[in-house]
């Protein structure tokens, strides 16, 4: 079987059941590559607020075209 990527998105903090859920339905895709399942958790990045508003004005002309 050639690689196959799965990316499982998940919102709330607490979300063992769905992995477990998504764990129960790659088992039934793919019992024999299940073994080689990597589950790796992606920790919240901080959010800056009001960036548009506050830091984007701050940029000058140079750093605007490199972001934008």
């Amino acid at each position: 079987m050639e690689n196959l990527y799965i990316v499982a998105l998940f919102e709330d903090d607490d979300h063992n059941d769905q992995i477990n859920m998504l764990h129960l339905m790659l088992n039934e895709l793919m019992k024999p590559e299940l073994d080689k399942l990597e589950v790796r958790q992606h920790s919240k990045r901080p959010r800056n607020f009001n960036y548009y508003e506050i830091i984007v004005p701050q940029y000058d002309n140079v750093l605007f075209k490199e972001h934008f």
